[in-house]
């Protein structure tokens, strides 16, 4: 059967409270070549999912991209408490700060060392979030499997 080596498929689903899209566009190359994007708290996923696109598509340039929106916010990161009172208690001993004439950025201290602490189940939700972009890729690239064989 003769196959184009164009396609495109997509595939989304939602996951204990989050949901999860993934984009996958196939072009013309004789070789193989993945270009992914996936959000950052899934960077560690790349290599995974670059071999199963490799598996599922074989040849060509592949472009696959994921989002994530978790509504829960069972995962959002939390706030060090301590750490920001002594970042606090030291900048208000700054005299410009004591006298009024330099104001605090609450946006800036959270950027500080150890003022944001990651989820404590950060490898529950990548483990969560593994097995959803591994059936959703594969899904994704069925699809552009089966669009390869309709204009083929």
């Amino acid at each position: 059967m003769i196959r184009s080596m164009t396609g495109f498929g997509e595939s989304s689903a939602q996951v204990g409270g989050a949901h999860y899209f993934v984009e996958v566009r196939s072009l013309n190359s004789k070789y193989f070549k993945a270009i992914i994007r996936l959000p950052e708290e899934f960077q560690l996923l790349e290599a995974e999912l670059e071999t199963l696109l490799r598996h599922k598509l074989q040849r060509g340039s592949i472009f696959m991209s994921a989002n994530y929106s978790d509504s829960t916010g069972e995962f959002a990161y939390q706030v060090n408490e301590k750490a920001l009172g002594r970042y606090i208690d030291q900048i208000q001993r700054v005299p410009q700060v004591a006298a009024g004439k330099v104001s605090i950025d609450l946006g800036a201290l959270l950027t500080l060392p150890g003022v944001l602490q990651p989820p404590a189940d950060e490898e529950q939700r990548l483990a969560t979030a593994r097995q959803a972009l591994q059936d959703l890729v594969g899904a994704a690239c069925d699809k552009v499997i089966a669009m390869r064989g309709k204009e083929g």
